[in-house]
């Protein structure tokens, strides 16, 4: 992943200016919400969903649903289907690892 490296200076009131291009990249504009994240030694800046762009991805789901003719409870119980199927797949390798290991001694 290629990251934007530039250097900003924080004004006497704690302010930064972010560079045009990464606001027109990330849709920011003036007055948008932005969260502060600190992790370990970086700070992280994420825009904060707005409710419109919450709707606009329940649309777009709902969307690909409807053209798919799957129903998420559907998709839900054969995701979960595969998930036990995998979980019961480790077991049985787990069981016959330890199976194998006792027949050595």
């Amino acid at each position: 992943m290629r990251r934007a490296k530039d250097t900003l200076i924080v004004s006497s009131k704690g302010q930064i200016v972010l560079p045009a291009a990464l606001r027109r990249k990330h849709g920011l504009s003036s007055g948008r919400v932005i969260r502060v994240e600190e992790r370990d030694d970086e700070i992280v800046l994420r825009p904060v969903m707005t409710w419109k762009e919450i709707e606009q991805a329940r649309d777009r789901i709902h969307q690909h649903y409807v053209q798919s003719g799957c129903r998420p409870e559907q998709e839900l119980r054969a995701h979960r289907k595969r998930e036990r199927a995998d979980e019961a797949r480790r077991q049985r390798e787990i069981e016959m690892g330890l199976q194998g290991g006792r027949r050595r001694s």
